[in-house]
């Protein structure tokens, strides 16, 4: 739903890995808007962020109450597997994959460059300025996290590997530390 359009935001989807993510890239010092289909939904938020310290919350809107509001409507192109393999081969893509070290290490896409979704944040500036990013993982979920969070930091142009390493290798496209 985030790709399909969204107001200026980071992209935290509530599930498994919902801490995890808003421990890394949340400033418990600042107050946070919250963007849930219902209350009840972010209720469930709020109660989960108070648990890590994230306890300053100033509100709750729907998805499209939050893009009414912003006024800036803001859309991630989702590549295909061919797709990225087709532009990363004219040169009009930055590739960079998002996953951590240990699965990088153990499969990737040649020549791509790795900076885990927790440090990216950090390591933004090593980004190339022109030119479309490209970010991947290994299923489609930390990729899209690591694109809300380089639009928050004026990267203008980025994209996503939809269905991320995983759908890159069942395609039959080239990997690289497998073994092989």
């Amino acid at each position: 739903a985030f790709a399909e359009g969204h107001a200026p935001s980071l992209a935290l989807p509530l599930g498994s890995s919902f801490l995890t993510w808003a421990g890394w890239l949340l400033d418990g010092e600042r107050e946070h808007h919250l963007v849930a289909e219902d209350a009840a939904t972010a209720a469930r938020a709020a109660r989960e962020l108070a648990l890590i310290g994230v306890d300053r919350i100033g509100g709750w809107m729907t998805p499209g109450t939050a893009r009414a509001a912003a006024g800036r409507w803001h859309r991630l192109e989702r590549l295909t597997p061919q797709e990225l393999a087709a532009a990363a081969r004219d040169g009009g893509v930055h590739v960079v994959d998002v996953r951590n070290e240990s699965e990088w290490s153990a499969g990737h896409l040649p020549g791509v460059a790795n900076i885990p979704l927790g440090a990216l944040g950090a390591r933004a500036g090593e980004l190339p300025r022109s030119g479309t990013i490209a970010l991947h993982c290994q299923g489609g979920t930390r990729s899209v996290i690591a694109a809300a969070l380089l639009e928050q930091r004026g990267v203008d142009r980025v994209v996503d590997l939809r269905g991320g390493y995983a759908a890159w290798a069942a395609a039959g496209l080239p990997v690289v530390g497998t073994g092989d």
